[in-house]
């Protein structure tokens, strides 16, 4: 059994932060497309839920090849295809497939986070980390302040609200020990509850509100087309458009 309910987060530190996370999810759920918007808010930050210390080298239970389908728990080798393929594909969309979706959705967000933020950020700063091996810590601490601002700033944010209110999680995947989806995902909410002791208002060196905003715009458009060719999620708009230019494409993000 877990003890240190934590939830597992960064062996390899590849991962984008839970706020990006569900504001990834709300980009969804604001278009309409999510008829089961708290079951999709709770499957985004639900990879995220082993038990370990955060921000540690530590290990985590279960471990991230398992909970990110990730070989080595490298999250830029996630193999989310064949959780697609166990969980999604061929399945009636119940309330069940929109927590897999969240799910699905959250592991190739880490994907395109390893890419386009995580890699470019340890290059650039590839002195630093040298010097101190933790330099990511440093980092973070503009990550998880932009978090906290934006829930500052956005107080009525619909997948927050639900992360919130999220009470009992039903036991949806076996790896996961029973109960241990709502001791994580109340976790995360009481990590975000209180912002008193941070400096929110200042200038940010490592990741910006716009850095955020322009990663969540990207993703989303890679994350739509990749839906789309797996015949996951119908998107109006593009659906069809998608399909007539891209016919034998398979993307991976």
């Amino acid at each position: 059994m877990g003890m240190n309910i934590r939830p597992g987060k960064e062996v390899i530190r590849q991962m984008a932060t839970w706020i990006v996370h569900l504001r990834i999810a709300d980009e969804y759920i604001k278009r309409g497309l999510i008829p089961c918007p708290k079951e999709f808010s709770l499957g985004s930050v639900a990879p995220d839920c082993g038990y370990g210390e955060k921000d540690s080298f530590g290990d985590f239970s279960p471990p991230p090849d398992i909970t990110h389908w990730a070989p080595g728990g490298v999250k830029l080798y996630c193999e989310y295809w064949k959780f697609a393929s166990v969980y999604l594909q061929n399945k009636q969309p119940d309330t069940d497939h929109f927590f897999y979706l969240g799910y699905y959705i959250h592991l190739l967000t880490d994907v395109i986070w390893s890419r386009m933020v995580y890699n470019p950020t340890v290059e650039k700063y590839k002195e630093e980390f040298k010097r101190d091996p933790e330099f990511i810590k440093t980092i973070k601490i503009d990550w998880y302040d932009l978090d906290h601002k934006f829930l500052r700033d956005h107080p009525s944010f619909v997948p927050y609200q639900y992360i919130k209110n999220s009470g009992d999680v039903h036991d949806y995947l076996p790896y996961y020990e029973p109960g241990q989806l709502t001791a994580q995902i109340k976790y995360i909410y009481d990590y975000y509850s209180n912002s008193e002791q941070r400096v929110l208002d200042r200038d940010y060196t490592y990741l910006t509100e716009k850095n955020i905003s322009n990663f969540i715009k990207c993703a989303a458009e890679l994350i739509d087309l990749d839906l789309i060719k797996k015949g996951l999620l119908d998107i109006p708009e593009k659906t069809a458009y998608v399909n007539a230019v891209m016919p034998a494409a398979r993307l991976r993000a």
